[in-house]
């Protein structure tokens, strides 16, 4: 019985925290990898959520090698500067009695107390030289100057864009990967919020959005979330 409860409430915790997770680039097993995860998290993941990856080198859009492991992807940058995924996280219906199922409205028997369509968006920064832009994701967060340049402690003005357009008091954490919820700073009328970068190594700047869903019979609201990721590589000589 006491394994039988445990299960459950490890299956909804499971099932609440895969619509509250990101994705980030960062460096796994050597590899420049799309993390799937929530803080510290690194989850396994099926490679086919990962449904498009972009690249762009001075300004123009090119092609990069994507490789499929068994539980995530990687991606070999060769002279790109500005990298972005779509991760999708698909359908999530939370039951009146609790449980959660991965589909659609439609698709369950049960009573529904709603239903989530859950995508994920990263951007990662590789290049000194690449001028920060919007890639075109319905949520982005972009920099006003390019991070590369500075160090721990120094600030960034970012500004979040839903829709090509200014989000106001979207939330925004400068660390995604080690501070709570509590740690998040709200854009003004401009979509804008000033971070101070926190580490000298990888950073993960995120936002999240969410909405009333467009088709009512698939999900009642969308959930998505944005990384922005940087790693300072300073030197001392």
């Amino acid at each position: 019985m006491k394994k039988t409860i445990a299960l459950s409430l490890l299956a909804t915790l499971f099932s609440l925290n895969a619509v509250a997770h990101s994705a980030w680039f960062a460096t796994q097993q050597d590899k420049l990898a799309i993390i799937y995860g929530h803080g510290a998290e690194n989850n396994a993941y099926k490679p086919a959520q990962v449904k498009e990856l972009v690249a762009y080198a001075k300004g123009e859009r090119m092609t990069v090698q994507r490789k499929d492991h068994a539980d995530f992807v990687s991606v070999v940058p060769e002279k790109a500067e500005v990298l972005g995924a779509v991760f999708y996280n698909g359908f999530w219906t939370k039951l009146k009695n609790g449980k959660w199922e991965q589909k659609p409205r439609a698709e369950i028997k049960g009573e529904v107390e709603f239903t989530t369509e859950s995508t994920k968006y990263a951007v990662t920064l590789l290049d000194h030289h690449a001028k920060p832009k919007a890639v075109g994701y319905p949520l982005e967060i972009v920099p006003e100057q390019n991070p590369l340049h500075m160090h721990e402690g120094d600030s960034v003005t970012v500004q979040v864009l839903w829709q090509g357009k200014p989000l106001a008091g979207a939330k925004v954490t400068n660390d995604y990967i080690n501070l709570g919820k509590d740690a998040y700073k709200e854009t003004d009328k401009d979509g804008k919020v000033t971070l101070q970068i926190r580490n000298e190594g990888l950073n993960v700047f995120e936002v999240g959005h969410k909405g009333e869903h467009a088709d009512k019979a698939k999900a009642d609201r969308f959930s998505i979330s944005a990384t922005y990721s940087f790693v300072l590589a300073h030197h001392e000589h």
